[in-house]
């Protein structure tokens, strides 16, 4: 794939391998509701070439300094897809649901209460034979109410 490209370059390019993969009308506007406005940031910045390091720069502009696990839907829509542009300028390809600023750290739990929690979910897998997202979803929930004990000692 082009190193070098404008933004209206790489959109339209995105664009025909959304098409290429039979991606909806739906999705496709979806993705220019987020590049409307990079463009718009690409051009009042004077910059004549998309990178990854714009990319940063226009999220950073629309979020400040953030941390992804506390966005909410719409905000990780505009990160999600501004990383997938980036992606695609680099690899050709569109990596849904997988690409670098979309991965979540694994869920850890340590000391007194994280071993209690896995000890928990552990118990309600084998009693009551928990599907598989069952155990995510708990795990997920009793991770927020770790994190929340941790900070508070």
């Amino acid at each position: 794939m082009k190193e070098v490209q404008t933004i209206d370059e790489l959109v339209i390019s995105f664009e025909n391998h959304l098409r290429s993969l039979q991606r909806s009308r739906f999705t496709i506007r979806q993705y220019w509701q987020t590049w409307k406005p990079l463009k718009i940031f690409i051009s009042a910045n004077n910059i004549e070439f998309f990178d990854i390091t714009v990319g940063k720069q226009f999220i950073k502009s629309k979020l400040g300094v953030y941390e992804y696990a506390n966005l909410n839907q719409m905000q990780r829509r505009l990160a999600n897809t501004v990383d997938a542009l980036s992606v695609f300028q680099q690899t050709g390809k569109i990596h849904f649901g997988s690409a670098p600023l979309r991965r979540n750290p694994p869920k850890v739990f340590t000391g007194e209460i994280g071993i209690l929690m896995e000890g928990y979910i552990r118990f309600r897998k084998t009693t009551f034979g928990l599907a598989k997202s069952t155990v995510n979803n708990n795990t997920r929930s009793l991770y927020a109410l770790f994190l929340f004990l941790e900070i508070k000692g």
